[in-house]
């Protein structure tokens, strides 16, 4: 089942020619948009959806495809903290199993007509955002050290 606010955005994403593609299950539906950046290459954008409601969870999970040693959380942890006061609208969070997430959430009370504009703004700030977190996260997990500013 495609929820409304999945339609919306990829009717809107259409319009603007942003690739992208939607699956769905009984669940839930979501947009998956993909992006190549100068330090980075396939990161996924899921835009999710669980009800007819204006409810959006946006993630990216296992960012960065790679594993932080459980000795190293500390260090890890650290960074993705000054990350998360650095920028605000995005939250990096380190699992159990040591992958990286970025996540965002969208009022629900998001009208419908600003919904796709909202995901396309959140999806363009992303890009720019895991640049700059990128290399803080990959020298926060070569070196075990928290990164520098």
């Amino acid at each position: 089942m495609i929820f409304q606010a999945t339609q919306d955005i990829s009717t809107f994403f259409t319009m603007r020619d942003l690739r992208h593609r939607v699956v769905e299950d009984e669940k839930r539906s979501y947009l998956e948009a993909g992006f190549t950046s100068k330090a980075l290459s396939g990161v996924n954008v899921d835009y999710i959806s669980v009800s007819e409601h204006n409810d959006v969870a946006i993630r990216i999970s296992d960012f960065l495809s790679l594993r932080v040693p459980s000795e190293n959380f500390d260090a890890m942890l650290e960074t993705l903290n000054r990350l998360n006061h650095d920028y605000r609208f995005a939250k990096f969070c380190l699992r159990d199993n040591g992958a990286i997430s970025v996540e965002c959430d969208l009022p629900q009370s998001t009208g419908t007509d600003i919904l796709g504009p909202a995901c396309r703004e959140i999806f363009i700030r992303f890009m720019q955002v895991l640049d700059a977190a990128a290399v803080a996260i990959v020298r926060t997990w070569a070196a075990g050290l928290p990164a520098q500013n």
